[in-house]
């Protein structure tokens, strides 16, 4: 995927389009890339054309982030509490068992005990809503702990999902495939190289239709861009009709893109 955008500039155009760049070359006399006076008639600003390009590339993913839990309810909130850290040290220490995870890849990202008010009870019952007292009869108390878990190798993924369903997990959240960051930024060298040459191809032959040439970059930008993870939800009813077999997922490829902003001078 590429996306262009081209603005031609002279003068007060060239100085606008310059002005919106991080690091823009002044056209003083002997401003860094600028040489004194080179192509650039007295009294003249440069002549220039200012590209917006993009680059995207494609890869297999090489890390997953999943979240799991336990949840557990009662009357009291120290038995909840109790029985939620009980749950949750034994699914910990189910998940750490696996070979594709150490201590570092589970890690708590949610801890809560919280009060509640059964509404839908009180509403079957009969009973008015803005009564403190009848509140009591209907209030527990709902603790949940969860776990954010890294797997680096992503054919194990279905194995921990299925580490955690029979280790008593009540939850199993989105998955989220991406990529690790030295293949990140590998992959973002690639679209920045494949944005940079369509940006250039453009420049020259705008220029050419004009009957101007490129003579130098004077300035280029590539803050833009973006990493495109795949998520996929865990499907309990899927996995209980495929129970003999485990969970098998296929993950689709993880694009990295970069946005590139490029003036160009031009003779």
């Amino acid at each position: 995927m590429q996306r262009r955008q081209l603005l031609i500039g002279g003068a007060a155009a060239a100085s606008a389009a310059l002005a919106g760049c991080t690091g823009a070359a002044r056209n003083d006399p002997g401003a860094e890339g600028v040489p004194d006076g080179e192509g650039i008639p007295d009294g003249e600003a440069p002549r220039t054309i200012s590209v917006s390009a993009s680059g995207e590339t494609e890869a297999e993913p090489d890390l997953a982030v999943l979240r799991t839990g336990v949840e557990a309810t009662g009357d009291d909130p120290r038995e909840v509490r109790d029985e939620v850290n009980e749950r949750a040290e034994a699914l910990r220490e189910a998940l750490l068992d696996h070979e594709a995870l150490g201590e570092e890849d589970v890690t708590t990202d949610g801890f809560d005990v919280r009060e509640r008010v059964d509404r839908r009870a009180m509403e079957r019952d009969g009973v008015r809503p803005d009564d403190p007292e009848a509140e009591e009869e209907y209030r527990y108390y709902e603790g949940t702990h969860g776990y954010s878990i890294e797997v680096d190798d992503v054919d194990a993924v279905g194995e921990v999902v299925d580490v955690a369903i029979d280790a008593g997990a009540d939850e199993i959240g989105r998955i989220r495939y991406t990529l690790s960051d030295d293949v990140r930024d590998d992959l973002r060298e690639e679209a920045i190289e494949e944005a940079l040459a369509d940006a250039e191809t453009e420049a020259e032959v705008v220029a050419r239709e004009i009957d101007a040439s490129i003579v130098q970059v004077e300035n280029v930008d590539t803050t833009g861009g973006r990493v495109s993870p795949v998520t996929e939800r865990y499907d309990a009813e899927m996995a209980d009709v495929a129970d003999d077999a485990g969970t098998d997922l296929h993950p689709d490829d993880v694009s990295v893109s970069a946005d590139v902003h490029v003036v160009f001078r031009m003779e």
